[in-house]
């Protein structure tokens, strides 16, 4: 039989009040609420032994499988000779705040009684764990992010050279490029430009968010004067496509046309109207 050689027991990790709690869909909501068992976890159980044995203080909670056993039947830490098992804390997504916070004091203070207690430093209380970790200088202040994007909006013409080597006009086109491209940036991590200050993003002809993201992609490719020149050499079909297409944006005429073609000049073609179109 395989097995894991050190055992690695998890270790759960939840806001005040805010455990959770099994039961089948048979049993007595009041009673399972009136049960006290019920209130008790792995993390709980942890701060209740911090306060009854001073050994235990010497440890952090991903520390404190080493030096105690967990009892799940029983619901309590029982302190043993050290052995070989690793603690992993539940992996938690800086979106979720309080509970991300939550985690970092864990990793790194050592006997912690209760909630409060890791909020609480030289006898003050901090009202949540994000400024407890501040205070702490587990990590950085925002301040520093803020100040970096407030730079970057200042120095747009540097940001923005590369869209212009790649064709891109400049004007509101080219502002768009900039911020669509830090938009998608921020999104990885669950952000967006107003939590940053940043310029709003202007969508020409109020087009949905994710259209000009479709057409800045075809405007990254280069259009050199000579594929320009190419316009002579459509053929009839092709033709017929590119002076529909301007009609309807001369004239302010709604238009919906499908191409399916090989690519190509058509391509080309497509990407000539799209510059006139937010010209």
């Amino acid at each position: 039989m395989s097995h894991i050689y050190p055992s690695v027991i998890r270790l759960q990790i939840h806001l005040p009040n805010q455990q959770s709690i099994t039961f089948s869909e048979k049993s007595n909501l009041s009673n399972i609420l009136a049960d006290e068992q019920n209130q008790k976890t792995i993390l709980t159980e942890y701060f209740e032994m911090n306060k009854i044995d001073t050994e235990a203080k010497n440890y952090t909670y991903l520390e404190f499988p080493r030096y105690y056993v967990w009892n799940q039947t029983a619901k309590k830490w029982t302190k043993c000779n050290q052995r070989k098992t690793i603690g992993r804390i539940y992996t938690v997504n800086p979106i979720e705040g309080e509970r991300y916070y939550l985690r970092i004091l864990l990793n790194n203070i050592k006997g912690a009684t209760s909630f409060n207690d890791l909020k609480t430093i030289n006898g003050y209380q901090c009202s949540t764990f994000k400024n407890s970790t501040l205070k702490r200088k587990l990590i950085e202040s925002e301040r520093m992010y803020y100040e970096t994007m407030y730079e970057a909006a200042h120095n747009y013409i540097y940001m923005s050279e590369d869209f212009a080597k790649n064709g891109i006009p400049d004007g509101q086109l080219r502002i768009n490029a900039v911020l669509l491209h830090i938009k998608h940036l921020l999104e990885q991590h669950h952000k967006c430009l107003n939590d940053f200050d940043l310029p709003t993003l202007i969508l020409p002809y109020d087009l949905p968010n994710e259209l000009p993201r479709l057409i800045l992609n075809e405007l990254n490719i280069p259009v050199s004067a000579e594929d320009l020149e190419k316009i002579r050499l459509l053929n009839e079909k092709q033709k017929l496509i590119f002076d529909t297409i301007i009609e309807g944006i001369e004239k302010d005429k709604p238009i919906v046309i499908f191409v399916d073609r090989p690519t190509g000049i058509i391509t080309i073609t497509i990407v000539i109207v799209y510059t006139v179109l937010y010209k």
